[in-house]
Order: structure tokens, then C-alpha cells, then sequence
């Protein structure tokens, strides 16, 4: 009878280890067949410990799965987001300058911040470099569509365009995980910042819409300015989070300027500060991109309220 019992508890045990395990393939875009089953394995390894971190409530345990780097951002990301990834993944393989990525995997966001109402339904992008090694996992953009100026077909080739939405994605997840060190890379050291903070302030007198004044104060800054202020801003505030719409690329063409793009966006920001206190904006958000750096290098930064008339709105156009 107690031969039984142990029979049967290990087939449940087993039984429960397999339902765990999540399978990840490419659909298509790769066919190096030895470096597709590599990645394949990563992935597979890495959303199956992701379930299984989820499932019994502790942190992730990366060793081996991903590179010591994409270990720490997904484990910050981890602090505030949980999230569950389907048990059978699949991903078309999409090439980049340096690497590789796969996008589209559906996973359910379990656990994240109070106040937080981003929709449960997100996608996870991971990427590669050359040897299929895990370089990051990152939420992808919640409208991750991009609109290219009429004439402008340089930005069609496959790989930038990738590489710009990969490093966009990037560069946002580096606000959510508060992290200057990668924030102080990818800014050139002669980068020109342009903050903005909307205050809203009340007067006496007339109807209560007339007592609201809203304000815009800008700031211009350098590199050590802006990323002094950012990192005590981190510091001061539970949770970031951001999130960019309507992205738009424009590459430079011009000799004075190749390999520059322009990347024009919506950012919507949320921050709740220890304190308790939440801070919301939403604006126009306008990068210089420098991709003859590697890695690229952002030049200008500017940020704009979402009511600046259009004639105003900072582009491409006013730094060529």
C-alpha cells in the first residue's frame, strides 16, 4: 500500500513538473538550424522558470538562462510586474543589426503596482545577440505601430527599423526600471534636454473651470543635469511608469547627418512618490538618434505638452 502511494505521489509530482514546462519556437526568419534550436532552449527555459517563479511566489532564478545583465533588468522589472507567459510561445525571428529578437509573446500580468492601470494583456520581446545568447526580456510598447514620412524609404530597411523599435522599447524600460548607469550610456555627453513639468494652480473668483490655471514650465538641461535630477527623482519615487504611442521615424538623409533619425512619439508618464502622491502628464516626446555610435546615442531629448499647437511640435526638421 505505501509502495502505491509513493508511486502514485511521484506521478503526480511529475505530472505537475511537466505542466509547468512552456515550449517556445520561431514561425519563421531564422534559418540557421543549429542557432534556432539554441534560442528555442533559452526561451523555453526562460519563460518555464517565469511560470514557475509566478506560480510559488518567489524571485527569478536566472543562472545560465540569460546573460548576467538581462538578468538584473528582468529581475528589477520583476520586483513590480509578475506576469505568467502561455504554455506553448511562438514568435517569427526578427533580424537586427546586432542580433535578433523575438516579439508578440502574450504573457498576464499577475502582480503590479498600486494605482497601475496598464491592461493585464501585455507582450514580452526578448532579445539576442549573434551567438543566440538572452541580451534583454522587456515589455513591449502597448502600440508599438510606426508611421515613416511619405518619401523617406530609407527607414524600410527591415533591420533599422527593428533596431529603432527595439532600442526605443529599450530606452523606455530604462525609465520603469530606474536605471541611470544604461540612461547615462545611451545619452551623447553633449546632449541637449528639454523637461517640461505641468502645475496646475487655483484662483479666487469667476466658475470653478476658470480657477484652474494649468502651466508648463520647461527646463533646458545637459547630461548631468538632467540624469542628477532623474536619478534623485528615482530615488524619491515608489514606481515609473511610461508608456509611448504613435511613434513616428524620420531619417535624417542628409551628408551632414547620416545615420541620424529622428523618432517623434507620445509618452504618457505616471510616478507615485513615496509620499504617496501620484504625478501624470501625458506630451510629445521628440529623440535624435545618432546610430553611427555603438550602441547609439541620444543627441536631443525634448519634451512638449499634448496641446502645443502642431505648428510648434519639435521634429526632425528643426536640428537638420
Amino acid at each position: 500500500m505505501k509502495k502505491l502511494a509513493c508511486t502514485i505521489l511521484m506521478a503526480f509530482t511529475t505530472i505537475v513538473v511537466v505542466a509547468q514546462q512552456t515550449t517556445f519556437r520561431f514561425t519563421d526568419g531564422i534559418y540557421n538550424t543549429t542557432l534556432k534550436t539554441k534560442m528555442e532552449h533559452n526561451v523555453s527555459a526562460l519563460l518555464t522558470e517565469i511560470n514557475a517563479a509566478a506560480g510559488e511566489g518567489r524571485k527569478l532564478q536566472l543562472n545560465g538562462i540569460t546573460t548576467t545583465e538581462a538578468a538584473t533588468r528582468l529581475g528589477r522589472m520583476w520586483e513590480d510586474f509578475g506576469f505568467v507567459c502561455q504554455s506553448n510561445a511562438k514568435s517569427i525571428c526578427y533580424g537586427l543589426v546586432n542580433g535578433y529578437q523575438a516579439r508578440g509573446i502574450q504573457v498576464t500580468i499577475t502582480r503590479q503596482p498600486e494605482d497601475c492601470n496598464d491592461p493585464k494583456t501585455r507582450e514580452l520581446t526578448i532579445s539576442f545577440d549573434k551567438a543566440g545568447n538572452i541580451v534583454r526580456t522587456a515589455f513591449a510598447l502597448l502600440n508599438n505601430h510606426m508611421s515613416i514620412p511619405k518619401g523617406d524609404s530609407q527607414v524600410y530597411d527591415t533591420r533599422r527599423r527593428n533596431e529603432i523599435l527595439k532600442f526605443v522599447e529599450d530606452f523606455r524600460n530604462y525609465y520603469i526600471e530606474k536605471d541611470i548607469t544604461s540612461l547615462r550610456q545611451i545619452y551623447s555627453d553633449d546632449a541637449l534636454i528639454i523637461t517640461g513639468k505641468v502645475t496646475y494652480t487655483r484662483k479666487e473668483g469667476g466658475d470653478y473651470a476658470s480657477k484652474i490655471q494649468k502651466k508648463t514650465i520647461y527646463t533646458v538641461q545637459d547630461k548631468e543635469g538632467y540624469l542628477n535630477n532623474l536619478a534623485a527623482l528615482f530615488r524619491n519615487n515608489r514606481y515609473i511608469d511610461v508608456q509611448f504611442e504613435d511613434i513616428m521615424i524620420s531619417p535624417s538623409n542628409s551628408e551632414a547627418m547620416p545615420n541620424y533619425y529622428g523618432v517623434n512619439l507620445v509618452q504618457h508618464w505616471k510616478s507615485k512618490n513615496k509620499a504617496g502622491k501620484t504625478y501624470e502628464d501625458t506630451g510629445y516626446l521628440f529623440l535624435l538618434w545618432d546610430f553611427n555610435e555603438e550602441p547609439p546615442v541620444i543627441h536631443v531629448r525634448a519634451w512638449q505638452p499634448k496641446d502645443v499647437p502642431d505648428e510648434d511640435i519639435i521634429m526632425l526638421d528643426n536640428f537638420r
